[in-house]
């Protein structure tokens, strides 16, 4: 059984995945849409296909708590762009589209051993 872990442990979890992937040169935020990640830098869609999520880190006690999230290590197909998106475990289950919820879902599956929702 894992011990639920108190929010400023979380939190440091959370500050820690990100300061590494920055340090290691993800540099751009991306925002979840439903049929994109926004990259926030550039202002720009970026579509399911265009994307590989090469890092998933989850930050927190169980992945289906409310105050649970991951953390996405991203890297644009055609450009030399890496970056970070965040979101909670809960939004893969609301308001994306298939086909972003498939790419994000095989990735916490990857991470878990199983899928986040069947």
């Amino acid at each position: 059984m894992v011990e639920p872990l108190n929010p400023n442990t979380m939190f440091c979890q959370k500050a820690q995945t990100i300061i590494d992937l920055q340090e290691r040169g993800y540099d751009h935020d991306f925002v979840l849409d439903k049929e994109t990640i926004w990259c926030v830098q550039h202002e720009v869609p970026v579509y399911p296909d265009d994307f590989e999520i090469v890092e998933v880190h989850h930050c927190g006690a169980q992945l289906d708590e409310l105050s649970s999230c991951v953390i996405y290590g991203i890297r644009l197909y055609n450009y030399d762009i890496k970056g970070i998106m965040m979101s909670r475990y809960t939004t893969l289950y609301n308001g994306v589209s298939i086909r972003m919820w498939t790419k994000l879902n095989n990735a916490v599956a990857a991470l878990t051993g199983e899928l986040a929702c069947a």
